[in-house]
């Protein structure tokens, strides 16, 4: 699988051991050999500072997070990449549509945010199975889709439920556990920013969005 990204230089103007690696690194990632494509990607990286081909080699970090379903390091690594290279776009057709519009959301910065809040003790925050931390925690970017929020305390599940994010939606959860050491965790979840319409391959949503755009 190979892209054609609109805007960038030429490879004459990167030459040097960077390019070899970025170069082994895109024939992993056209291989699905994604853990292989990022560690030779993180070497090529790390061997140049040249903008044009840190916001190549950001790309397909970037590519390789998400197929391997690592958002966040996917959403980090696409907006380093715009950071090195602002006018970078995708050639249509050439990449997944999943990559295309995930990478099209952090270039326009539709994604969600959430803050989490418990009393009288804190709690242990989890996404889609992945530990977030424990609260308070402020404004966390969130992709847009089906989510499953968790809440635990010492290890063990206090509360879970899904939870429907849109992009420039902001959700706050405060959780709050009653009297006594078995009592429940209730938890509040208000809406404090409707999300503006996303459209995506033709498709229009308000924010929430439902579960078929997973």
């Amino acid at each position: 699988m190979v892209a054609v990204l609109v805007g960038l230089v030429s490879a004459a103007a990167y030459a040097g051991p960077s390019e070899d690696l970025f170069r082994r690194g895109k024939k992993k990632f056209a291989r699905a050999s994604f853990r292989g494509s990022i560690k030779l990607l993180q070497r090529a990286a790390a061997a140049t500072s040249e903008p044009a081909i840190l916001g190549r080699i950001h790309f397909y970090l970037g590519c390789s997070h998400l197929e391997l379903g690592e958002a966040r390091a996917a959403r980090e690594d696409f907006s380093k990449a715009l950071v090195h290279a602002p006018e970078m776009k995708l050639k249509g057709g050439r990449f997944k549509t999943r990559i295309r519009t995930y990478f099209d959301w952090v270039r326009e910065g539709h994604f969600g945010a959430a803050s989490f809040n418990a009393a009288p003790e804190s709690v242990e925050v989890h996404l889609d199975g992945r530990p977030l931390g424990s609260t308070p925690l402020k404004d966390l970017a969130v992709s847009p889709g089906m989510h499953r929020v968790e809440f635990k305390r010492e290890g063990r599940s206090q509360w879970t439920s899904r939870w429907s994010v849109g992009p420039g939606q902001q959700d706050r959860f405060t959780a709050n556990r009653g009297e006594g050491k078995d009592a429940a965790l209730s938890v509040e979840q208000v809406l404090v920013r409707k999300g503006k319409v996303c459209s995506v391959d033709g498709w229009c949503w308000q924010s929430p969005l439902p579960q078929a755009m997973i």
